[in-house]
């Protein structure tokens, strides 16, 4: 629509209302691109974070996989302050199965 009304201002000879939109189109295009170069930026970081591998215990034994193979039943080891390869239930530490979201959300350094 703002582009309308820049060839509207121009067919018109309004200079100045054509200055002025001109100025808001460009405005309006660089805050566009510095926002989606901002939202690349938080994903490449959320993607760095992604635990890559999971010590999991299969066959009697733990092994370490990448997270991409684990499936459901797998039993996975988690220490204190990784990150969670992949959904799954709790189990042992106390909890009976359950964390809080808000130690989850919290990053609580608390045993369960």
């Amino acid at each position: 629509m703002i582009e309308a009304a820049l060839v509207l201002t121009a067919a018109t000879i309004r200079w100045a209302d054509f200055a002025i939109i001109a100025v808001l189109l460009l405005l309006n295009g660089v805050v566009g691109f510095w926002e989606e170069h901002q939202a690349q930026n938080a994903i490449a970081a959320l993607k760095e974070r992604l635990a890559k591998v999971a010590q999991v215990k299969r066959a009697g034994a733990w092994t370490t996989v990448p997270a991409v193979e684990l499936v459901p039943g797998d039993l996975v080891r988690i220490g204190r302050g990784e990150v969670v390869p992949a959904d799954g239930r709790g189990s042992g530490g106390g909890g009976g199965g359950r964390v809080g979201a808000d130690r989850v959300a919290a990053g609580s350094q608390e045993p369960w």
